[in-house]
């Protein structure tokens, strides 16, 4: 799994970086004078640097996203006009990176339905979702590829203080309800 940790490159980093030295250094400077005074004022414009470099420095993320890799992965294994579903993933991303109609599969009975069509499908779900669809619909899910996502929309207090990779990043996959050596044969023109 390829796993992609939301941290800025280059000049965003170096950004975050200088903010909170500022930051720190203001309530060192405020320790040392003992100017208890000020306390009130330091700590909110410390709380304010604080959220500014967590935006340059975190929630901007890298590049490519986890959302603008499966769109890649979804048209590398796309072999023909299979039609592309999400489970509650990238929902209203990944038709913007692919630039081609998904299927929102907002529920699981649209899942099972999706996963139970004759025809090869390919669907972008979390891994800890494929097992209860797999049970659901009687129908295996064969893994094509997967990345590792960090979702910021959701982001805890937690994940910044105590980071874990086994909590804080998923592992989406995309799967295919046929198995290998079953997709249709790729024609390219003269």
């Amino acid at each position: 799994v390829l796993v992609r940790l939301p941290v800025a490159a280059g000049a965003g980093r170096i950004a975050a970086i200088v903010i909170l030295a500022v930051a720190a250094g203001g309530l060192i400077r405020l320790a040392i004078r003992q100017a208890w005074r000020e306390l009130p004022v330091t700590l909110a414009l410390a709380s304010a640097a604080l959220v500014l470099a967590a935006q340059l420095g975190l929630l901007t993320g890298a590049r490519p996203s986890a959302v603008e890799e499966m769109a890649t992965l979804v048209e590398l294994h796309r072999t023909g006009g299979e039609a592309v579903g999400q489970y509650q993933v990238f929902v209203r991303n990944l038709v913007f990176y692919t630039e081609r109609r998904h299927e929102d599969l907002f529920d699981e009975q649209r899942a099972i339905d999706f996963v139970r069509r004759p025809e090869r499908v390919l669907l972008v779900v979390r891994a800890r979702d494929r097992a209860a669809l797999e049970r659901a619909s009687g129908v295996p899910l064969h893994p094509l590829a997967s990345v590792g996502y960090f979702n910021r929309a959701a982001l805890r207090v937690g994940a910044i203080l105590q980071p874990d990779l086994s909590r804080d990043v998923e592992t989406v996959l995309l799967v295919t309800n046929a198995p290998a050596g079953s997709a249709p044969e790729r024609s390219f023109p003269d």
